[in-house]
């Protein structure tokens, strides 16, 4: 436990933190802002409640590879692979899974509404945090063949 401990407080995490938050500056607040802001991409209404952002998944398309390369390159030091961006993909579809059921735990199970809910999408952020490092470090960081 102590040498998970050390693992997660590593140099690698703290990377990990700052990538993250490239990543979400760049593919998850400011390329959808662009867009939305342009009123290019209408968003789809689905069902009653749920909007689907089309700005949102247009900037992760395009961020995405970027995202991939600052985890190979400035976090974890491996080599670019084709195969590991499809192994990082399906873990950016667990991300959002565990993300989700975090946020609906959070507000609906626990009440916890404050700040119209930026305080449980936060709580459900630092929930994923070690959960989407250890994912990205298996998926990234593998054993590679020379």
């Amino acid at each position: 436990m102590i040498k998970f401990i050390k693992k997660i407080l590593s140099i690698e995490f703290v990377k990990f933190i700052i990538a993250g938050g490239l990543n979400t500056l760049f593919g998850g607040i400011l390329i959808p802002f662009i867009f939305s802001f342009a009123d290019i991409i209408p968003d789809i209404q689905i069902g009653k409640i749920f909007v689907f952002s089309m700005s949102l998944l247009i900037g992760y398309l395009i961020w995405f590879p970027f995202a991939y390369t600052l985890q190979v390159k400035f976090v974890f030091n491996t080599k670019w692979d084709w195969s590991r961006l499809g192994g990082y993909a399906l873990t950016q579809v667990v991300n959002l899974f565990v993300n989700q059921l975090m946020l609906y735990l959070f507000k609906n199970v626990l009440g916890i509404t404050l700040l119209n809910g930026l305080v449980s999408l936060a709580l459900a952020a630092f929930v994923t945090i070690p959960i989407m490092f250890v994912l990205v470090r298996l998926v990234v960081k593998k054993k590679q063949s020379n």
